[in-house]
């Protein structure tokens, strides 16, 4: 900027033209921050409300749907774990376990190390179900096949090692191991499924032209061979693939698997252990955790209904509410103080107000709980409390209502919060534009006022240099001068 007023006049008219324009422009900036604070602080207290309702929703949800009420509480003994795996009722089991189900395990002679060489030739593995021979543990007397995989050994791979991998990687349903016998080996192969349907058969086709003897790949051979009727074992059996033998409540049940999903509607059993006599899982409602769903939107509710008070009273500190005399935010709480409140009509249930389950309003719109009317409603009518909040399928339920409610406010699209805070995101937009048109007034203003003083600036210099002529020649005058 031009420093003017450094002769002439002698004025600072920098300083003056600086105040002018403030004069002129400071009452408009004011003005549009003034706006700028209120509106940015509508729109915060907008979205905080906005949030508060939706937390409202969410705790609502397992309770609008009927899930809080399928929690269980399951007491199952050591022998039996029992899970919930879905809705589910609640009952008394008695289990016994005669047998676990098991996967079959067999294993070779023994090998020197693991780099012994096996033999060549093709080694095929079939799972499916033998039958044995009466008094001969582990002999098969029939195989039906379900799987068969066929597994090259050569040169390659033809270690017990080798052996090994190659069974791994053939992903025939079964597992290859080496176990350390002393300072001997042997090759492990178990079945990859429990019971009696996944036992294993291990036939051979020796690169040393006998299928069946003790040398080469046959020394893996368990199989039975139907052309002879007779069973080929030079692997032996450590444990049979069996079906798991029990009871529930007296009826007798076999599983291939100690992991039965869904024995009974919504409930998975693992049997871990083999029985004397039954032992009992017992499974109720979790009254608790139904408590804890309806405690948790309770607190949700009474924190909205917090911000929604402070907003909208006077407060001797901070002043009137920013909402203090708004009708939507009037017209919110009348509307959820409504939903929660009013009677649900139209159930099949018993129960059609909060207050039948302990829960009642105060004149701040707080919401609290008589613990034990909740918990005596929960006991004596579950499926009432149940209905109330998630409705019958025919009437809607507290829930719904409650969320019908927020969603006149807090829908995405026309939602009345939302559609404010469109309202005051665009007013926003037009205080910036405001405020960069005030930008540019004051720079015109500047500019025009700096224009003028210096014309003036100059002007009075002239007229001083003019001045300070005339009176130097009115000296020079003779006669002017006096002693």
């Amino acid at each position: 900027m031009q420093t003017i007023g450094s002769y002439g006049s002698g004025l600072d008219t920098n300083a003056i033209v600086a105040a002018l324009v403030n004069a002129e422009v400071a009452p408009l900036s004011m003005r549009l921050d003034r706006q700028e604070k209120e509106k940015g602080t509508e729109l915060s207290s907008l979205g905080g409300l906005k949030s508060s309702l939706t937390s409202i929703e969410s705790a609502l949800t397992n309770l609008g749907d009927g899930t809080a009420f399928n929690a269980l509480s399951i007491s199952s003994p050591d022998a039996v774990t029992v899970t919930q795996s879905g809705e589910a009722s609640v009952g008394r089991f008695d289990i016994s376990v005669s047998s676990l189900a098991k996967s079959q395990s067999l294993y070779s002679g023994i090998f020197a190390a693991t780099s012994t060489v096996v033999g060549t030739g093709t080694l095929t593995i079939a799972v499916g179900t033998p039958s044995y021979e009466s008094g001969s543990a582990g002999n098969y007397s029939g195989f039906t096949v379900s799987t068969t995989t066929d597994i090259v050994i050569d040169t390659s791979n033809n270690t017990v090692a080798g052996v090994r991998d190659a069974i791994n990687a053939a992903d025939a349903g079964v597992t290859a191991a080496i176990l350390l016998d002393g300072d001997d080996v042997r090759l492990i192969v178990t079945s990859d499924e429990t019971g009696a349907a996944n036992a294993i058969s291990l036939t051979v086709a020796d690169a040393d032209g006998s299928d069946t003897n003790e040398s080469g790949l046959s020394q893996l051979a368990y199989h039975y061979n139907a052309s002879t009727a007779s069973h080929v074992g030079r692997m032996s059996e450590s444990i049979g693939a069996a079906d798991a033998g029990f009871t529930v409540n007296g009826i007798g049940l076999t599983s291939t698997s100690n992991t039965i999903d869904g024995l009974i509607d919504g409930l998975n059993f693992r049997l871990n252990a083999e029985t004397t006599s039954a032992v009992t899982a017992v499974v109720e409602q979790d009254r608790s955790a139904i408590i804890d769903e309806i405690e948790a939107f309770i607190d949700t509710y009474n924190s909205f209904q917090s911000r929604l008070s402070s907003s909208t009273s006077y407060n001797e500190l901070s002043g009137s509410g920013v909402f203090q005399g708004d009708s939507m935010v009037r017209q919110l709480s009348t509307s959820m103080r409504t939903s929660l409140t009013d009677t649900i009509t139209g159930l099949t249930g018993n129960i059609s107000l909060l207050s039948s389950i302990g829960i009642t309003a105060d004149r701040y719109g707080q919401l609290s709980i008589d613990s034990t009317v909740l918990e005596d409603a929960i006991a004596s009518d579950s499926s009432g409390v149940r209905q109330f909040f998630a409705g019958d399928g025919t009437t809607d339920g507290l829930a719904q209502r409650v969320t019908d409610t927020i969603d006149v406010f807090a829908n995405v699209s026309t939602g009345l919060i939302v559609s404010r805070e469109t309202s005051i995101e665009s007013l926003l937009d037009r205080i910036e534009d405001q405020r960069l048109a005030v930008e540019r007034r004051a720079a015109a203003l500047e500019t025009r006022y700096l224009r003028q003083f210096t014309a003036m600036d100059t002007l009075v210099g002239q007229l001083q240099s003019t001045s300070d002529f005339l009176t130097n020649q009115l000296k020079n005058i003779p006669g002017q001068n006096s002693d």
